[in-house]
């Protein structure tokens, strides 16, 4: 299941589209999504034009370990710090503000602070949680293995909601999610609560 982030700015983005079956990334589908309270079938959250067009966000896509010959692996562990050697193609990609998770693991982390580094060059870099969905154990620390290659999020996709939608702290709300990328087509409802941050 992708994962869901409301930002201060409204920006709704979707996180890690991908096929269920094959775990391929889908990187060029037609997104859209609606908030709607309460449930599945509740009503559009008020003030928002729905469905909001979500558009891809590059370049989430071939970002993935670095390059063949230096993929981007975790050195070392330090609290919310990895050390990391960076292969070529993720020197943008571990910039502020991008999403990363470990191989084969369901969570995301997005880069706080990231310190400079040429490409293949060992580099540290500083990750925060994103918010999690309620289905979701979140973890305790930092989930990354030592000698584990680190990947940038796919299927990243965002669309700025409208400044009049307001979302009340403690309230539920469902993400309705329609993407198509040929030959898949589905809808997914993602259960969100509404909680902010000083």
């Amino acid at each position: 299941m992708p994962a869901i982030l409301i930002d201060n700015d409204h920006n709704l983005q979707l996180i890690g589209l991908q096929n269920d079956s094959s775990l391929a990334y889908l990187n060029a589908a037609t997104v859209q999504g609606t908030l709607l309270s309460g449930s599945q079938t509740g009503g559009e959250v008020a003030g928002g034009s729905w469905p909001l067009v979500m558009g891809y966000v590059d370049p989430s896509a071939d970002d993935i370990g670095g390059d063949a010959a230096t993929p981007t692996v975790v050195k070392s562990i330090s609290g919310f710090d990895l050390t990391v050697t960076v292969g070529a193609t993720n020197a943008l990609a571990l910039s502020v503000g991008r999403y990363v998770r470990v191989l084969h693991s369901e969570y995301f982390w997005r880069v706080a602070r990231a310190a400079a580094g040429a490409p293949a060059s060992e580099v540290t870099i500083h990750l925060e949680p994103v918010a999690w969905p309620p289905d979701v154990d979140e973890p305790s620390g930092v989930v990354a293995v030592l000698g584990e290659i680190l990947e940038v999020a796919d299927g990243t996709y965002s669309g700025i909601m409208d400044k009049a939608v307001e979302l009340t702290e403690g309230n539920l709300y469902f993400a309705k999610i329609e993407a198509t990328e040929a030959p898949l087509d589905g809808t997914w409802y993602v259960e969100l609560e509404a909680a902010y941050r000083s």
